[in-house]
């Protein structure tokens, strides 16, 4: 009964997809407004979260140190010698949305910064050449430059885009796009937009979920170490949702779930106590009710 009463809602919610997978199997799906089991969509900042487990298994395979490498290691021509602060940012600091700079990432007025950066030739620039609010590590701040910009990083450590590196790494072991078809934009360099823009199904949303909920194994397959697993989705920082932060995972520390979240109602949510994962797709604003502060990061899941 609870679960017809989920999919009532998610299609008067105008959501394109509910999916519910409990001990492994999916026990309820849904789809509406013209969703389908085969509809990829625009996953949002859903992104992040592929985005940060393709660089755990770029550290896993030693084309990066660890999370403490400063970010001026890999784009050195991005940072002056006389930028100390900047040049102390590591990956970590930009994993958790705590690399210090000036940024209010909700600001989506005309002219506002965050369009001033995303029209940029050179993100990159953009991104580093702003002023410093606060000790990298120290605060939490949403920032799409930061993921944007780790995106650079791996492109450089491993010699390929970070989708070639992500599909021969993660998604084709788990049989995501095997031809090589998947989408993901990129900016005007050439390098894949780290914070959004992958395009999936709810389905394919869902296997990352199971890849974390079984410890990052794919069946005997060890894709991202189990550490990196329990770092990355554990509460590393305190949030301004009244919830918490891990390296590209949102987290809630009483409940112990943790999920993925893209602007407009994208969901991948995580409950390990559960064994549970709920994938929620949705073509309208973010209802309140779904929205992160309402829900999962008061009530749990």
């Amino acid at each position: 009964a609870k679960l017809a009463r989920a999919q009532a809602y998610a299609e008067s919610a105008n959501a394109w997809s509910l999916l519910v997978i409990k001990e492994g199997y999916i026990v309820s799906e849904g789809y509406y407004h013209g969703g389908s089991q085969d509809l990829s969509t625009t996953v949002n900042s859903v992104t992040k979260s592929f985005l940060g487990t393709t660089l755990g298994i770029a550290i896993d395979k030693g084309f990066i140190n660890d999370v403490e490498d400063p970010i001026a290691m890999y784009m050195p021509e991005y940072f002056q010698e006389d930028d100390s602060w900047k040049n102390e940012i590591n990956l970590e600091d930009a994993l958790k949305m705590a690399w210090g700079f000036e940024w209010n990432n909700w600001d989506f007025s005309q002219g506002s910064a965050y369009w001033q950066w995303y029209g940029a030739a050179d993100r990159n620039t953009h991104a580093i050449e702003r002023n410093q609010a606060s000790e990298p590590g120290t605060t939490w701040n949403y920032d799409c430059t930061a993921s944007h910009t780790l995106s650079h990083v791996i492109t450089r450590a491993t010699g390929q885009s970070t989708l070639e590196f992500m599909q021969e790494n993660l998604l084709t072991p788990m049989g995501i796009n095997t031809d090589g078809s998947t989408v993901w934009g990129v900016d005007g360099q050439g390098v894949n937009e780290g914070a959004f823009g992958l395009e999936l199904t709810s389905r394919e949303m869902a296997k990352l979920g199971y890849l974390y909920l079984n410890d990052g194994f794919w069946g005997t397959r060890q894709l991202v170490s189990e550490e990196w697993v329990e770092t990355s989705t554990s509460p590393l920082i305190e949030n301004t949702f009244g919830s918490a932060y891990g390296y590209h995972w949102w987290v809630n520390p009483n409940s112990g779930a943790y999920w993925a979240s893209g602007l407009g109602g994208q969901y991948v949510i995580v409950s390990p106590d559960n064994d549970l994962i709920m994938v929620f797709t949705s073509q309208s604003v973010m209802p309140e009710v779904l929205d992160p502060e309402q829900t999962i990061s008061r009530e749990g899941v």
